[in-house]
């Protein structure tokens, strides 16, 4: 009985995951929007109605995130319902990412002394079924106290990590460097109990993925903050699947980043030898995510991990979509908003 309710569940979940997948974009689907007037793309419809409304820049931009995000949220809650057991509980884990933005940004109001009100302004609106207890920590009157009561709930752990953070160091930086971190601790340990046919692939998956953030965080850190090696690898997380302790200590120890880039591994090496800038690393590191995602999707044998592989695609498209809708309400050329998506350029309408 127990076999039936699995493969029913799976079956459930790959049925859902292959319908929405076919909302994902390629690269030309996002270029040949770029062409068009916003409300003539069809799934902006409604934001564009939407951005008729009187607003500033801040709160259009905060408006399109928290649509965005509210997409994806819903479309996790859909596949949340096929998940039992230590996946339900890493899919679940892995929205809290969207949670940690809120928690950053009460800190960061905490620490600048704004008013409740003025720091509720920068909080996404997330699901009610979130665990973080936003309302009680607006009330907070420190960052000391936010804490200390966030230690009571799920992120107790983050909490108690970012309480010694800001006791040694009481500065935005570490406490943002302390929690990122040890979210992704949290993501990895939820793949170590699963089966080998869940395992091994999601290892593939967040291993890469905690890959590309030490490397982002690494150049970020050492050469834009100008942390020292010691200072920078504190910030890593060496639970990666090709960069280790060892290797990202030496990295760390690298004078820049053109040095950095040159002693990765080959993959990565080559992938990012004609790296320009920090961003056009992000950009390119997006681009083998993609490409990993994409392979997961189409040929892993568990629901499960098409599942995962679908959420980290439908983040990515959101992105683009929120880099693209707010290029044509600031009215920036074609070229410029097609870099920003990292699509390749099309000379038609183009000025070089």
């Amino acid at each position: 009985m127990h076999s039936v309710a699995r493969h029913s569940s799976d079956a459930y979940l790959a049925t859902r995951v292959a319908i929405l997948a076919g909302q994902l974009l390629d690269d030309r689907a996002v270029g040949a929007m770029v062409d068009l007037p916003l409300d003539q793309i069809p799934r902006f419809q409604g934001i564009a109605d939407l951005l008729e409304r009187p607003m500033d820049g801040r709160q259009r931009s905060r408006t399109i995130e928290n649509l965005l995000i509210g997409t994806l949220l819903s479309e996790l809650s859909i596949l949340l319902r096929a998940l039992q057991g230590g996946l339900r509980e890493l899919f679940q884990f892995w929205a809290r990412r969207f949670e940690l933005f809120n928690l950053k940004a009460l800190i960061r109001g905490k620490l600048h002394g704004l008013p409740a009100s003025t720091i509720e302004d920068n909080l996404y609106d997330l699901p009610p079924y979130t665990r973080l207890p936003s309302g009680e920590l607006l009330q907070a009157e420190s960052v000391p106290e936010l804490l200390k009561i966030l230690e009571s709930t799920p992120y107790g752990d983050i909490a108690r990590q970012a309480r010694l953070a800001f006791e040694a160091r009481r500065e935005a930086l570490y406490l943002d460097a302390t929690i990122d971190r040890r979210y992704l601790y949290g993501l990895v340990k939820r793949i170590a109990p699963l089966q080998a046919r869940h395992r091994e692939p999601l290892n593939r998956l967040v291993r890469t993925l905690v890959d590309h953030q030490n490397l982002i965080w690494l150049l970020r850190y050492r050469f834009s903050y100008g942390l020292s090696p010691a200072e920078t690898y504190y910030v890593l997380v060496p639970q990666g699947l090709r960069l280790d302790r060892k290797r990202l200590q030496g990295l760390c120890n690298l004078p820049d980043t053109g040095a950095v880039l040159e002693q990765l591994p080959p993959r990565l090496a080559e992938t990012l030898s004609e790296a320009r800038n920090a961003v056009d690393v992000e950009r390119r590191l997006e681009t083998l995510t993609i490409g990993l995602a994409r392979d997961e999707l189409h040929h892993a044998t568990s629901a499960a991990v098409k599942a995962f592989a679908y959420l980290l695609l439908r983040e990515i498209d959101l992105k683009r979509m929120q880099a693209l809708i707010q290029g044509k309400v600031l009215d920036l050329p074609p070229r410029l908003i097609r870099e920003a998506l990292g699509v390749d350029r099309q000379a038609e309408g183009d000025a070089p």
